[in-house]
């Protein structure tokens, strides 16, 4: 039998001193490979829901909780409401995929389609600013002698770079090595949803949140993404 990945105890939400809550005693387990649907009107609290996995509501929201959000990984297990910061980080980072239901408030206006969603892996390798240089300045010099030299093996942001256009390609992005290059404002807001749900996939989570991921989407792509 597969494990719980996810465990969600007496949850409530409400705004602070209001008695009637936005969430009330959700008790919620999810194993791994489980697909799991919250369904309810707009307003019910289902993206309050999803955020509150991530802790990603502050105290500017005028929000506040009660009970228990618990991750769970090979026997190991953390209370999201009392992680630290560092912890929730590498929760983000490494174990949790998220999709929001507005692409243009995921992606970075002046950074490119590529780089955005490349960084999402970046990050996790803890590369040092010294080797990150490097790899960088390598990529610089192979571009000026046309790739008639390496100057780096195995260079992780090469690697990075072909995992993308991967992840691209298979969430049938248009051209998507030019893509790469792209800034969010040159494509369709469907494409920049593909992008969104790359940038999740890409790091390939154990646990994947979507806020209505496919609204963008035509019904051929909705099929195909959900499939993935």
């Amino acid at each position: 039998m597969k494990e719980d990945i996810l465990q969600i105890r007496d949850l409530q939400i409400r705004k602070k001193g209001h008695s009637k809550p936005i969430v009330d005693k959700i008790n919620l387990s999810i194993k791994q490979g489980e697909v799991v649907a919250l369904v309810g009107e707009s307003g019910a609290g289902k993206s309050i829901t999803s955020l509150s996995i991530l802790n990603l509501f502050s105290e500017e929201y005028g929000l506040e909780s009660e009970g228990n959000i618990c991750l769970l990984k090979e026997g190991k297990q953390l209370n999201i409401t009392d992680a630290t910061r560092q912890q929730l980080n590498h929760v983000r980072q490494k174990q949790i995929g998220i999709v929001f239901q507005e692409p243009q408030s995921a992606l970075n206006p002046l950074v490119t389609c590529g780089k955005q969603v490349g960084e999402s892996i970046l990050i996790s390798k803890n590369l040092s600013s010294i080797h990150l240089l490097l790899c960088q300045l390598s990529l610089k010099l192979e571009k000026i002698f046309f790739n008639r030299i390496t100057v780096l093996r195995n260079n992780p942001l090469k690697i990075i770079k072909k995992k993308v256009i991967y992840w691209f390609d298979k969430l049938n992005i248009d051209s998507p090595e030019l893509t790469y290059s792209k800034f969010p404002h040159e494509l369709s807001g469907g494409q920049k949803q593909r992008v969104v749900i790359a940038m999740a996939l890409i790091k390939e989570p154990t646990l994947l949140i979507a806020d209505e991921p496919t609204t963008a989407l035509d019904k051929f792509t909705q099929k195909n993404s959900s499939t993935i």
